[in-house]
């Protein structure tokens, strides 16, 4: 809840969750290849998510509770997540050049593990 003065009450607990819904995917296969690349558009969502969580707990430590600084971080943080996902789906064809998509599965899964005490207690489960 965020008060007349522009301040969430509540603050402390603030967070982003990414969430993958398989039945609203638009894409359907067995390929092991495409899965795995659908699976790191997740992971590029969860990586984003990670960097929004630190920079809220940075926010926190800060006794920040104005909404407007966490709406202004959560856009930025979005608006690269987007930017990258493009990025991903160009760079590998949408997952038709395997060995890019493997090169991508690396850098990603490098950054997620060094943002791992980010984590959602979701994705620690």
């Amino acid at each position: 809840m965020v008060d007349e003065n522009d301040q969430i009450q509540g603050y402390e607990n603030i967070t982003v969750v990414a969430n993958f819904y398989k039945n609203s995917s638009w894409h359907s296969t067995s390929s092991s290849h495409i899965l795995e690349h659908e699976r790191l558009h997740f992971d590029i969502a969860e990586l984003c998510a990670r960097k929004i969580r630190k920079r809220f707990s940075e926010l926190k430590k800060g006794k920040q509770a104005t909404f407007s600084v966490y709406q202004q971080a959560f856009t930025l943080f979005w608006k690269e997540c987007r930017a990258l996902q493009k990025r991903y789906d160009r760079e590998t064809n949408h997952g038709g050049a395997v060995e890019i998509n493997k090169k991508w599965q690396r850098q990603i899964w490098n950054e997620l593990k060094l943002l791992d005490q980010f984590k959602s207690v979701e994705t620690a489960k």
